[in-house]
C-alpha cells in the first residue's frame, strides 16, 4: 500500500520551497515597528521630568542676592566674620587671658583711593563669666546699649569717639564681678580697634 502526502494548505508552506508570501513578511515587520514605538513612548514618558520639576528648578527673573544690613547703601561693601590679627592682640593687652574672640567687621572700597575703608566693627568678647560688647561704628548714636542687660547682671556702659568713629563698650558680668574700669577706657580709646588691617 502507498501513502501518498499531499501538499500543506497552509499559508507559508509553498510546495516547490519558496519563501513566505511578501505580504506576510510586511506584516511581521510593521508589527515590530510597532511594538518598538510602545515601548519607546512607555520608556519615555516613565522617565521625562515632569513639569513642575521643570519649573521649580528654573531660577527666577526676580531674585536678588540678599544684602547684610550693615551694607545697605554702602556701594563696594564685604563683610568679614574672621579675627583679624590686631584685634587679637589688642584682647590680649587689655582682657583677661582665655578671652574667646567673635569679630564682624564691615569694609567697604574707596572710590578714591581703592583701599578698605571701615564702616562698622562688632566685637564679642568672652570669658568665664564675664561679657565685652565693643561696637564701631562710623558716626551714629553712641548712647544705646548693644545689647539688653539680662536679669541678674550687671552692666556697664561706656562711650568714646575716636576719629569720626562713635565707640561703645558693654560690660556685662554678674554683679560680684566688676568692672576693671581703667582698662576698659584705655580699651576704648585704642586705635587699633578702627584699624582695617586683617
Amino acid at each position: 500500500m502507498t501513502i501518498e502526502f499531499l501538499p500543506s494548505d497552509e499559508p507559508g508552506h509553498e510546495p516547490d520551497g519558496r519563501s513566505a508570501a511578501p505580504g506576510r513578511s510586511r506584516r511581521r515587520v510593521w508589527w515590530l515597528i510597532a511594538a518598538l514605538l510602545v515601548v519607546g513612548a512607555t520608556a519615555w514618558a516613565l522617565t521625562r521630568p515632569s513639569v513642575s520639576s521643570r519649573h521649580v528648578a528654573a531660577p527666577t527673573v526676580t531674585a536678588t542676592p540678599r544684602v547684610d544690613p550693615a551694607c545697605r547703601g554702602v556701594p563696594d561693601c564685604a563683610v568679614r566674620a574672621h579675627v583679624p590679627e590686631v584685634i587679637e592682640r589688642l584682647a590680649r593687652d587689655y582682657l583677661p587671658v582665655g578671652v574667646r574672640l567673635r569679630v564682624r567687621t564691615v569694609v567697604a572700597v574707596s572710590s578714591l583711593t581703592q583701599e578698605n575703608l571701615l564702616v562698622r566693627r562688632d566685637i564679642d568678647a568672652a570669658v568665664n563669666s564675664v561679657t565685652v560688647l565693643i561696637r564701631v561704628q562710623r558716626g551714629g548714636s553712641g548712647k544705646q546699649a548693644i545689647a539688653p542687660d539680662p536679669l541678674g547682671v550687671g552692666s556697664l556702659l561706656l562711650h568714646a569717639v575716636n576719629s569720626g568713629f562713635v565707640i561703645r563698650l558693654q560690660y556685662l558680668a554678674p554683679e560680684t564681678v566688676p568692672p576693671m574700669l581703667s582698662r576698659l577706657q584705655a580699651l576704648i580709646r585704642d586705635p587699633r580697634l578702627t584699624s582695617t588691617r586683617s
